[in-house]
């Protein structure tokens, strides 16, 4: 069994990881996932390869982004990129 001492610093060290989200920036991760669920779904539906793997882009890259413009610039790039491509 854990020392209580030691159970509380792994719980501080877990807030330290998911506190450097803002909400902006898991608003955007939400918004941008859905839409690349969507692109998913319809790429395989209509064997688009391209729209799939943007798809599937879009649903991941929210977690690898540093700060919100970023996770808006980089959902509204591969969104744009997946209109021309369509």
């Amino acid at each position: 069994m854990d020392d209580p001492e030691e159970l509380i610093n792994k719980i501080s060290s877990l807030e330290g990881l998911v506190s450097h989200y803002s909400w902006s920036a898991i608003i955007a991760a939400l918004i941008f996932s859905v839409i690349g669920l969507w692109m998913f779904r319809q790429g395989k539906r209509n064997g688009n390869y391209k729209v799939l793997i943007i798809g599937i882009a879009l649903m991941f890259y929210g977690y690898f982004t540093p700060g919100a413009w970023m996770a808006w610039g980089v959902g509204t790039a591969l969104c744009l990129l997946a209109k021309k491509l369509w």
